[in-house]
């Protein structure tokens, strides 16, 4: 392959010179003909000659028409793969990823001398299995937990019969740079009794045989290392892993894979059925009933080293120099490695997913003219379709062997090899294979969807197992034992580990959950190494993790329904909830048995009813009490919770006023629409606005109070409203007269309410305030003749233009995008429910930050790029759960997407495909002068609208390192650290900053801080008042805009907004310079000569003391 590769190389090679050497004839040709043209101008000086014939020859290659052999590459990228780009990005993956020539020759290199080295190998003398004190001079320990005192017999080393390449690497399908390279070391069946197979004795033979070797390769200077580890996770099947910096390479390792030689067991002695390990032999005692279990696993275990000879030589015949197919089943390898699909006991591994293209190919789903795309996009579409724990396939004729159809009374998941005998996902569950299925029908939605970047989404972007999950149980190894003698689970021969234990932990919460879950898969551990020295490794010390992907659809519910009371099935259902279970009348005039679990509350309670249902069947059915359940720890940032129950609360209101405000009578013109504008309204207020608690208080005067202290500290948020008026000719042309007249109109708004409805209002030149049902809404009426008269501008000619000003700008964003966006978030809070409270654990963790500020990080940018995982949630399914959403945006974050495409939020499919590619191409020939963050919406398709000033590309960088850092603090304390504070990755340095301006906390928005306690909101709407009090007053962000209008110029100042007490400042790196004297910038500066100024950190100290006179508590300066 590598020699046709060669030769095929200089061949092209070859053309090229060809292809030049034409080119130079026919710039001779054209020369000639010149000859008799008119003499043509002289060259400038600093242009030579020869310059210019190069640039005139490379002038006529670009526009020279293609070969025959782009012309082909053309046509096969149009119809053999899905884009011109997925071709070049596998393209460029195949050369990151294949095996390099020089690694291959150095292998050989090195195998052949291994096979010198096991050629010389010396037979053994005999030594008794039954006492394994002499493995002690071979100073190496046995790989697998046996007592050898149950055997009898002796163990004697000869030395190997066969030596092979196998696997991925033989069939040039290797996956680099980091290789593991398979080589197949043949046992002699002299090494074995026909017997062998029974009782375990052959596994344990095969160990020692393993021990001898690697205690020879350890004196050797074919390996820096020697380790042990097991073959797919299999207790029973030690292997040996081969490292050789200097021979092999850093990143090479050999894997020597043990099988005996052919002949040595027949297959039929190896079936599923069969009765290989007595149990008197294994307990010392006679089967219960005298009836002995069929050691399945066990069985499985022998039979896949004896077949796995056959198995190889039928795999390399049908992939032999088919390099689309080999190229396809890398690319899908690379896929599962993403997903952690492909590694562990149980998995779905490389081995599995090429036999399985093997299949399709022998089934004629493939073929050897089809591209890589094609094989990648036909195997998902066939692994989606196929259910292999219903119908297994085999690679086996019918007529030999048995049927798959037999296998499935054995396992759960079947897949035949070509002897017809070993089921090649023996180890796999259910729940891995539904994940593989449920996988690849994603694959397929996001290959057909050409509005993201599929190649990216589906081989580029790492799926931590707890990202794809709404919710994880976790079982420490003790709860997993717990379980185990709850369960009476009887002891199985054939197998070694808590396999069994986690397959009945499964089954009762796949019948507890029922309906409300799509996917209840385990979490598959990489199988690891270990110095031949010390013992293998236990797998009951292991936690076992499950991840839960939920389904809306029946998740929430607040009740589970069971069978009619009359039924039989009722019983069953009654024993297994015990005292939960009750009958119950349903509408339908059934009596249904029923269980009822979280009392009625907001939609945050009903989304942990998951959780409250694992728990309980865990402490019935499998004794456990305390396994961890992670789904809404990170909500404990917010003392409120997530907003939600304040939110829909604050939507009813806005919606009552509303049909209030249309229905008003006496208005010159009527109200067509109100539209809402307010992050409460969008559902992603971490802190939405609370009813105003008021009442009359005793004194003479009719004043309103607080109903709680420091009432004159309360922050009270008001609710943006826009009005919209009906159509009318007659309003005038000037600005001026404009907006007195929309003055007029709150006056007259305020009269009306106050008159037909008694609602409290309280106008303002700019806008009115009014009081309804305890919130108050700051209504703006909008009049679109405004926005035009900003943009007006004549000329010195007399001529009217139009140009966006920053005044006309801001009125838009307020008054046409802002509720448009409003609206169109709210439709999508409505369709997935958990992305407004993801919204706001967001945007508390951004304030936390320091970031969330409109000059900084806007809010609206952190509830766009939200919004932007749940309408392209590729490789993912929409979230359920909020904090999971909440680690897929820092993910976001990490990735800085922002940087190489467009953010577009396709709202209700708005933006064609067409206009789409525009605006990549757009985005890709202007990016130097857009917006670091560039958003596209359907009513801001320039993308520049709403990330304009900000965010800049020093704060988005910012954003991306905290949230790599916060992620890998997640990565590894989430799952392993019962007792980790999830308020650590909400936390930001504060050393960093050149000064430090710390509040007084009486003076800030301390109910919203990282560390407020909990407050309880008022549950009751309260009577209305007879004032309006101050709304919007934030002491300290009045402070910070005094700040910013004095040293913008010279300083960055950052402050969490909901409850910070503290101000970070950074000064600009050149503002130590001295500067010539200006009276307009003396800010903070001491004048020096000669008529010059420099910067002063003392005077700015001073500065800051005065502006912040009451609430500045003290100051500190960094060393």
């Amino acid at each position: 392959m590598v020699d046709e590769q060669e030769h095929s190389g200089s061949d092209s090679e070859d053309n090229l010179d060809t292809e030049e050497d034409n080119g130079d004839q026919e710039e001779t040709d054209d020369s000639d003909e010149e000859k008799s043209l008119p003499k043509k101008r002289p060259l400038p000086a600093n242009v030579t000659e020869a310059g210019e014939s190069k640039k005139r020859k490379l002038k006529k290659e670009l526009f020279k028409p293609p070969t025959a052999d782009e012309m082909t590459h053309l046509r096969q990228t149009e119809n053999l793969f899905h884009s011109n780009l997925f071709r070049l990005e596998i393209d460029e993956m195949m050369k990151e990823i294949q095996v390099k020539e020089k690694v291959e020759k150095r292998f050989q290199s090195w195998f052949s001398q291994l096979q010198v080295f096991l050629d010389n190998l010396k037979n053994s003398k005999e030594f008794p299995i039954s006492d394994l004190k002499w493995l002690k001079g071979f100073n190496v320990t046995l790989p697998i937990k046996l007592d050898p005192s149950k055997f009898s017999g002796s163990f004697c080393f000869v030395k190997p019969t066969d030596l092979s390449v196998v696997g991925s690497f033989a069939a040039k399908c290797c996956l680099g740079p980091n290789l593991e390279i398979d080589v197949r070391v043949e046992m002699p069946k002299v090494v074995f009794l026909r017997s062998d197979f029974q009782n375990q004795k052959y596994i344990l033979k095969r160990a020692l045989y393993v021990c001898y070797i690697c205690s020879k390769l350890q004196k050797s200077e074919l390996a820096d290392e020697v380790e042990f580890s097991l073959l797919e996770g299999d207790p029973w099947k030690p292997i040996l892993v081969i490292k050789n910096g200097e021979k092999l390479g850093k990143r090479v390792q050999v894997r020597l894979l043990f099988v005996p030689e052919a002949e040595c067991f027949k297959l039929t002695q190896l079936a599923p059925e069969k009765v290989n390990i007595k149990t008197k032999w294994a307990t010392g005692k006679e089967p219960e009933d005298g009836l002995e279990l069929p050691s399945t696993y066990y069985n499985r275990s022998v039979a896949v080293d004896v077949a796995l000879t056959e198995n190889e030589q039928w795999r390399l015949e049908k992939m032999q120099e088919q390099k689309s197919l080999s190229e396809g089943i890398m690319l899908l390898k690379v896929w599962l490695r993403q997903r952690g699909l492909d590694q562990g006991y149980g998995a779905f591994s490389g081995y599995i997913m090429s036999m399985y293209v093997a299949y399709l190919l022998k089934g004629k789903k493939l073929n050897n003219a089809m591209s890589s795309y094609q094989v990648i996009r036909n195997t998902w579409n066939q692994l989606s379709r196929e259910d292999w724990t219903q119908k297994g396939c085999t690679l086996c004729p019918k007529e030999i062997g048995p049927q798959a159809s037999d296998f499935h009374l054995f396992f759960d998941v079947v897949f035949m090899d070509v002897t017809g005998y070993v089921n090649i996902c023996g180890n796999m569950s259910s729940e891995i294979f539904q994940q593989v299925r449920r996988e690849s029908a994603l694959a397929i939605k996001y290959l057909d969807d050409h509005g993201i970047n599929s190649f990216s989404a589906l081989f580029m972007t790492n799926l931590p197992f707890y990202r794809q999950f709404d919710h994880i149980v976790s079982f420490d190894a003790a709860s997993v034992r717990k379980a185990e003698q709850q369960l009476d689970i009887p002891a199985r021969l054939d197998a070694s580990g808590p396999w069994f234990t986690h397959l009945g932990i499964v089954g009762v919460l796949r019948q507890a959950l029922d309906a409300r879950v799509h996917l209840m898969c385990p979490q598959l551990e990489a199988v690891g190494t270990w110095s031949p020295v010390d013992g293998p490794p236990n797998p009951s010390e292991r936690p076992f993790v499950l991840g839960l992907a939920l389904n809306p659809e029946h998740a929430l519910a607040l009740l589970t329904k069971g069978p009619a009371a009359n039924l039989p099935e009722a019983k069953i259902f009654r024993n297994f909830w015990g005292e939960r279970s009750e009958l119950r009348r349903f509408q339908d005039g059934s009596v249904c048995e029923a269980v009822v679990w979280a009392s009625a509350g907001g939609i945050a309670k009903r989304r942990l009813v998951c959780r409250e249902i694992v728990s309980y069947a865990a402490q019935k059915h499998l004794g456990v009490d305390n396994l961890l359940y992670i789904a809404d720890q990170l909500e404990s940032v917010l003392p409120l919770g997530l907003g939600e129950d304040g939110a829909l609360a604050v939507a009813k209101a806005c919606d009552a006023l509303g049909r209030q405000l249309m229905q008003l009578e006496g208005l010159p013109l009527d109200i067509s629409s109100v539209q809402g504008a307010a992050p409460s309204l969008r559902y992603s207020d971490p802190f939405p606005p609370a009813p105003y608690m008021a009442f009359k208080s005793k004194d003479a005067f009719d004043t309103v109070a607080m109903k709680t202290s420091e009432c004159k500290n309360k922050f009270i948020s008001p609710i943006p409203v826009v009005l919209n008026l009906a159509l009318s000719n007659k309003w005038p042309e000037d600005l001026e007269a404009v907006r007195r007249i929309k003055a007029a109109f709150y006056i007259k708004i305020g009269e009306c309410l106050k008159q037909q409805l008694n609602i409290i209002s309280q106008p303002f030149p700019t806008h009115i305030n009014v009081l309804k049902d305890g919130f108050i809404f700051t209504l703006k009426m909008y009049h679109a003749r405004e926005v035009s008269l900003l943009k007006e501008t004549t000329t010195p000619q007399g001529l009217i233009r139009y140009r966006d000003t920053e005044e006309s700008l801001s009125l838009e964003m307020q008054y046409v995008h802002l509720p448009k966006l409003t609206s169109a978030l709210h439709g999508l809070h409505m369709s997935h429910p958990c992305m407004g409270p993801a919204s706001c654990l967001a945007k508390r963790w951004v304030s936390s930050h320091l970031l969330l500020d409109d000059t900084l990080m806007p809010e609206l940018c952190v509830e766009l790029l939200m919004a932007h995982l749940f309408l392209s949630p590729a490789p993912y399914q929409p979230p359920i759960q909020p904090q999971t959403a909440f680690v897929r945006f820092l993910q976001l974050l990490a990735r800085a997407p922002w940087t190489s495409e467009p953010i577009i939020l396709n709202f209700r499919e708005e933006i064609t495909r067409q206009e789409i590619i525009e605006i990549e191409n757009k985005f890709n020939s202007e990016r130097s002068t857009l917006p670091p963050l560039f958003v596209v919406t359907p009513e801001a398709r320039s993308g520049t609208v709403l990330t304009k000033h900000a965010p800049s590309s020093q704060v988005l960088y910012r954003l991306t390192q905290l949230a790599k850092a916060s992620l890998q603090t997640l990565d590894k304390e989430l799952l392993t650290n019962e007792n980790f504070d999830y308020k650590l990755i909400f936390r930001t340095p504060m050393n960093i900053f050149d000064v430090v301006i710390s509040l007084h906390n009486q003076l800030t928005r301390k109910d919203e801080s990282l560390d407020a306690t909990h407050v309880d909101r008022p549950k009751t709407i309260p009577d209305q008042a007879n004032r309006i009090p101050v709304v919007g007053l934030d002491y300290v962000q009045c402070f910070l805009k005094d700040l910013r209008e004095s040293y913008s110029d010279y300083a960055l100042f950052f402050c969490d907004q909901h409850g910070g007490c503290q101000i970070g400042v950074l000064f600009k790196p050149n503002v130590l310079k001295r500067q010539e004297f200006a009276v307009s910038h003396t800010n903070g500066h001491i004048p020096k000569p000669p008529k010059q100024m420099e910067f002063s950190q003392d005077l700015f100290i001073e500065d800051v003391k005065i502006l912040g006179e009451g609430i500045v508590k003290s100051i500190t300066i960094k060393d």
